[in-house]
């Protein structure tokens, strides 16, 4: 009889399904060498169906160039060359990893998130929206919504799919149902979805016959890396956890398990951020010293990693579940002296992103300061959002500036600084933090309520 533990979520999927249907060596046994080695280009559509072709307004902005012009089209070529990749295929690639998903779907709803998403692919200093009461109203009393984030993942870059077919047994006949992923589809519809249910509950199945110590490190990671794609970041923490712990007995390497443990930790308990972001570096530093390139190229998976783990935190940031300073977390592992060869892409991942936060924390507090909404305009809780929108406003400013000159002080080919400096630099001089003071404080005054940020203007 199969594992009566395996999750209802899973088993609704799987239900779900059947109804719409009707050698290397032991230390490398959890790292990411023993998932993707064989793979070549690491299984980089995946990459590319999950983080473009999931979100249609995204992927049209990618796909055609219409909104996203020649400038960012030309830096996503230079980051899925990176990779790799050449053409069309670098480009699309090169703009998933810039984090168009997870911009789009932190934004202000799907159609304020399309034009945030249009905005920051042109670096356009000027982004008029409109958005609906209702969500300014939820922006300002949001809470942690576990349950949204999974729906929303959807929308996001995640890792590929796994390659390597060498395993157990239970392995093998999961990597058997994985051939059945339709790679014309995303990786988060409904029918590869499927597919990723059943290889789940195959190998779980089979996870109590495996005996062998490597082959058992081996099938929990890939049960984690499995809920990981499935979107389930409960399930991916649990067995993420599992794999370590059994790794870690057996003085084996754990590089991928950990970076799942710190990506899912990350969603599910982001008051635990500093703990995710250990975790994130250890997994990170590790894999650049695991290089399965040819000769010193680095380990190129590393863009993917970030990419995945600061989509995430997008989606939280934008909830205001992380720290105002966290981006400057991520910074620092960047700067890591084993990263230096990759050190341009991934500050350009991060200033995007950065850039992206930027414009959608100040279209919101325009947004709520024009508003007609009398229950808006009269809640107290409403200055006290865009007191804390602001700090974020600002902190974000500090931080993509500074990502800008690390990044014009790297190696980075002068050809694509002049192309990133140019666009940034012109929505970093477009400062408005004195002019959104003066609005905010003004709104608050006309709602009477005392604001730490008004005082200290006042007295200055």
């Amino acid at each position: 009889m199969r594992n009566s533990s395996i999750s209802r979520a899973l088993a609704l999927a799987l239900l779900g399904c059947f109804l719409a249907a009707s050698a290397a060596s032991a230390a490398e046994y959890a790292t990411f060498d023993a998932f993707y080695e064989e793979g070549g280009l690491l299984g980089w559509t995946s990459v590319i169906l999950a983080g473009v072709v999931a979100l249609g307004v995204a992927a049209f902005i990618f796909f055609t160039g219409g909104t996203g012009g020649p400038v960012v089209a030309a830096i996503g070529s230079w980051i899925g060359g990176t990779m790799g990749l050449s053409g069309a295929a670098a480009t699309n690639a090169g703009l998933a990893l810039l984090g168009g998903g997870s911009l789009a779907a932190g934004g202000l709803g799907m159609a304020g998130g399309a034009a945030v998403l249009t905005g920051v692919l042109t670096f356009s200093s000027e982004l008029v929206i409109s958005v609906s009461t209702e969500y300014l109203w939820n922006s300002i009393h949001q809470k942690y919504d576990y349950e949204k984030l999974q729906e929303e993942s959807a929308q996001l870059v995640t890792l590929p799919l796994p390659v390597n077919t060498s395993g157990s047994d239970a392995y093998s006949r999961a990597m058997e149902i994985l051939g059945e992923i339709d790679e014309k589809q995303p990786i988060q519809s409904s029918d590869n979805q499927c597919v990723i249910a059943r290889a789940i509950s195959e190998l779980r199945f089979g996870l109590e016959f495996t005996e062998d110590a490597e082959y058992r490190v081996k099938d929990r990671a890939m049960v984690a890396l499995l809920y990981f794609l499935h979107n389930d970041y409960r399930e991916a923490q649990k067995w993420a956890r599992q794999a370590i712990t059994l790794a870690q007995s057996e003085d084996m390497a754990y590089t991928l398990p950990q970076f799942i443990y710190a990506a899912s930790l990350l969603v599910t308990r982001p008051d635990n951020f500093n703990e995710s972001v250990w975790d994130l570096r250890q997994a990170v530093l590790g894999e650049s010293d695991n290089s399965y390139f040819p000769g010193d190229q680095p380990n190129k998976l590393i863009l993917v990693m970030f990419a995945t783990y600061l989509d995430r935190m997008v989606l939280l940031y934008a909830q205001g579940e992380l720290p105002d300073d966290a981006f400057a977390y991520v910074a620092g592992i960047v700067e890591a002296d084993s990263l230096s060869k990759l050190r341009p892409q991934n500050l350009t991942l991060l200033l995007f992103r950065e850039i992206g936060l930027m414009k959608i924390y100040r279209q919101k507090i325009l947004a709520i300061l024009a508003t007609d909404n009398a229950r808006i305009r009269k809640s107290p809780d409403t200055a006290r959002y865009l007191e804390t929108a602001l700090r974020r406003y600002a902190t974000l400013f500090e931080e993509a500036a500074s990502t800008l000159r690390k990044l014009s002080a790297s190696d980075l080919d002068p050809k694509i600084m002049v192309k990133i400096s140019q666009e940034t630099e012109t929505e970093l001089k477009t400062w408005r933090y004195h002019d959104l003071v003066g609005k905010i404080c003004r709104f608050s005054a006309e709602q009477g309520t005392n604001l730490g940020i008004c005082d200290f203007t006042r007295r200055n």
